[in-house]
């Protein structure tokens, strides 16, 4: 009653026997019944078409604590409840096609959904559908979000650097069919590649080019490039096996070992 009918045309607290209370915010009264009064500032009106939208920042708060809480229906939250949600245009405009009693209903279904994850029923046939319809599209939206992240994820993850116990025979064949790889190995004498030996060099190169056929999202590097990632990925470790010579396939692989181990 009291979130449908308009103060301009209704007594509000006569209808519903409630007591207006002072607030120290804002002009317009709590209402003196409710354990908790939000004090409210609107800050913006959409109009969309059948009734306004209004949207407010909470000032003030009031707690009495005197008062019982009401008896409501416990829910589990399947999710941590979030302080700020995004209600996209398109799910407004739509819930705006509904009649004015049910528009409340999918609004607060939905927004109940975005904070925490609640399902809530709703009676009506046409209402309880579009409440799924833009359920849906929240879960494909997210769906979505998570397959980048985790994209993104991928493409930062560092190659570990495991190499098998023993090296290709045909290593050599392998680099000179990879033109990158190959530019990259013939200068090894570029600052950043000086501490690997060049068989080294070879498998931990191709290992990188390998990781980036596995994401084709993701262009295929120059061979800057490549260099700038296999000192981002392995000079940590190259620098420390180093010692004043260079680092022989040998070092790394017994380095390596005790963290293959673990992995697998």
């Amino acid at each position: 009653y009291c979130g449908v009918k308009s103060g301009r045309d209704v007594d509000k607290f006569r209808d519903m026997n409630l007591t207006p209370r002072a607030s120290v915010h804002v002009q317009a009264p709590g209402i003196e019944e409710s354990p908790v009064n939000l004090e409210c500032r609107v800050k913006q009106v959409i109009e969309l078409g059948s009734h306004d939208m209004f949207l407010a920042e909470v000032e003030g708060v009031t707690v009495d604590r005197k008062k019982p809480e009401p008896e409501l229906e416990r829910v589990t939250y399947q999710r941590r409840k979030k302080k700020q949600i995004t209600l996209r245009i398109e799910w407004i405009e739509t819930i705006a096609t509904l009649i004015t009693s049910l528009q409340l209903d999918v609004m607060n279904a939905v927004i109940a959904y975005l904070t925490d994850g609640t399902v809530t029923k709703i009676d009506n046939i046409d209402a309880a559908e579009m409440f799924m319809d833009i359920k849906n599209d929240i879960d494909a939206r997210a769906e979505e979000r998570r397959r980048k992240a985790a994209e993104r994820r991928a493409k930062k993850a560092p190659v570990p650097g495991y190499l098998p116990e023993k090296a290709p025979e045909n290593l050599e064949e392998l680099v000179q069919a990879n033109e990158v790889v190959a530019t990259v190995v013939n200068n090894s004498s570029v600052k950043n590649l000086r501490m690997y030996h060049k068989p080294l060099l070879m498998e931990l190169a191709l290992q990188v080019a390998a990781w980036w056929r596995e994401h084709p999202t993701e262009e295929l590097p120059t061979p800057a490039r490549l260099q700038a990632e296999i000192y981002r990925r392995f000079s940590a470790v190259a620098r420390e096996l180093a010692t004043g010579t260079v680092v022989t396939r040998e070092k790394w692989v017994a380095y390596m070992a005790p963290f293959q181990r673990k992995r697998a």
